[in-house]
């Protein structure tokens, strides 16, 4: 931030557009949903490349969560849009 007598400016980051695969995976989501069931309905079939492109930068971009965070490999893990994916879905 820079400050004077008279005035000040302020300075934000801009973050990147979300890659096509996270994309779809924000307007594929409805709800709370498993790695499979999203994995269905997006119709992909490696693990590795539905967490690496789809759900781990959803994460760090907070459009996604989990809901049980703390255990993140729960069989039980499910996945839902955050106040920002919503905003994102519905602006897109």
């Amino acid at each position: 931030m820079q400050v004077s007598d008279d005035w000040f400016t302020i300075s934000f980051r801009r973050l990147a557009q979300p890659t096509p695969q996270v994309r779809r995976l924000v307007e594929s989501l409805h709800g709370e949903m498993s790695r499979a069931e999203l994995m269905v309905r997006l119709e992909l079939s490696d693990v590795r490349h539905f967490r690496d492109g789809y759900i781990r930068p959803a994460l760090e971009r907070g459009l996604i969560e989990m809901t049980i965070p703390d255990r993140p490999s729960s069989r039980l893990q499910r996945y839902r849009l955050t106040e920002l994916g919503i905003r994102s879905r519905d602006s897109g």
